[in-house]
């Protein structure tokens, strides 16, 4: 009952808590749909996020007269509803005199494909740009280190990461040589 008389004695008391209720009801439902968005836009950045997968397809070492190089055939596939870029690196695993496993760490670098004689290879840039939901193969190249060559590789580790240091790795244990013959054209 006092409440009653309060809002009888004092009009100005009863439409301040009447606005005041409205007001709670809007903020909460307010707060409501801010939330749903929240959550709709999480997703929807979910399904944007770098989103990939990796395969292998061939792999060869390369013998010139000077340098071995390491070329591996990739397929990127681009999952997300946005562009990605990427990089290739190569870990190589190998045994020491000791018989310990050391590991060199080697970038991914396109211009090393004009010192080999094979042409027609799909050259992957040394920054891959896949776009939303495409796929993208070709050859990546590695430049091996004099010193390897007399050691036993353990395994290769072929790592693409993208720009959100999202990576993906494939071992490979044996890799094909291919030799070039030299033409001689002496008439």
């Amino acid at each position: 009952m006092d409440i009653i008389e309060l809002i009888k004695n004092n009009p100005k008391f009863a439409f301040t808590a009447v606005v005041a209720i409205i007001g709670v009801f809007f903020a909460y439902k307010r707060h409501s749909i801010a939330s749903k968005k929240l959550r709709m836009d999480t997703s929807d950045f979910q399904e944007k996020k770098n989103k990939f997968k990796l395969y292998l397809a061939d792999s060869y070492s390369v013998l010139t007269k000077k340098e071995k190089y390491l070329i591996f055939q990739i397929k990127i596939t681009n999952q997300a509803n946005s562009k990605n870029s990427f990089t290739g690196d190569l870990d190589i695993q190998y045994f020491n005199e000791k018989k310990d496993i050391n590991v060199v760490k080697l970038k991914h670098q396109s211009e090393l494909f004009n010192s080999i004689q094979h042409k027609g290879l799909n050259e992957l840039d040394t920054n891959i740009r896949v776009n939303e939901k495409e796929i993208k193969s070709g050859w990546l190249i590695f430049k091996c280190p004099q010193h390897l060559i007399n050691f036993r590789v353990k395994k290769f580790v072929i790592t693409i990461s993208d720009v959100e240091n999202n990576s993906l790795s494939i071992d490979v244990y044996l890799i094909k040589d291919l030799v070039y013959e030299v033409e001689n054209n002496k008439s």
